[in-house]
């Protein structure tokens, strides 16, 4: 089973039509296969495609034998993410920039906020230090995530370090990377917070080859790790990054 939360965002994502970007990358023909090693030791494995405007990213769960894969095509030059269900051999549209999601027709009943206030402070530091992964060059970058819950908010507090080495890959996930932010919501007993965000470092992340999450929060520490398992940089099928023939559009929107 691939991880409930993003099986959820999946779903969130299904409800809003696509709307076009700006953002159209130009990637060399690019493969990158990475694991992500979570607390609770499950380990699920991705695969990443680059050419040209377009982006491929499957996601299959290594611990189950004949597991399917979570498969997602960023058509950038059309602004679209497509979302294939390979048992189902269906799909479905959604924003490729998921910061210009509209609005559903219907909106879920909204959640009252609590009144409670969190400062969520990001710092980033680039050490300086490079590393060569096939033709391109990694930065190390450190960054520490702090939330501090005010008073009547449902929040923790919690501190996250990310120990990590990233590519520049530009206008990844279809997205000017210099507005990519951050952001979540933390809610309970039908409450949710308001989140303040501030930024003390500018160093930028990017795609991540190796990356170690540690976070603290409630007195329990979660640790993530992701290591990068193959690169190729060989000429990659124009297929690749479109709809199967055999596949047909989801009969509903998300399901």
């Amino acid at each position: 089973m691939l991880p409930a939360s993003l099986l959820i965002l999946l779903n969130l994502l299904a409800v809003f039509p696509a709307r076009p970007t700006d953002a159209v990358p130009d990637f060399p023909d690019l493969t990158i296969k990475t694991r992500l090693t979570m607390d609770s030791r499950h380990s699920p494995v991705m695969t990443w495609y680059f050419k040209g405007s377009r982006m491929r990213s499957e996601m299959r769960d290594s611990d189950s034998a004949g597991s399917t894969a979570n498969t997602s095509i960023f058509q950038c030059d059309q602004g679209s993410r497509i979302i294939l269900h390979e048992i189902s051999k269906t799909y479905y549209s959604v924003p490729a920039d998921v910061t210009q999601i509209r609005r559903a027709e219907h909106e879920a009943p909204e959640i009252r906020q609590s009144g409670g206030e969190v400062t969520v402070t990001t710092a980033s530091i680039d050490t300086g230090e490079r590393r060569q992964v096939g033709s391109y060059q990694a930065r190390h970058v450190k960054t520490t995530i702090t939330a501090e819950p005010g008073p009547d908010a449902v929040s923790h507090e919690s501190k996250t370090e990310i120990d990590g080495w990233y590519l520049d890959l530009p206008r990844l996930y279809c997205r000017d990377n210099k507005t990519q932010g951050m952001g979540w919501v933390t809610g309970g007993a039908g409450r949710i917070d308001r989140f303040v965000f501030k930024r003390l470092g500018t160093a930028p992340r990017g795609f991540a080859t190796e990356e170690t999450t540690t976070k603290r929060e409630d007195g329990r520490v979660f640790v993530n790790k992701l290591e990068m398992l193959e690169i190729s940089e060989r000429s990659l099928d124009e297929s690749l990054f479109e709809i199967p023939a055999d596949y047909s559009p989801s009969p509903k929107t998300g399901q």
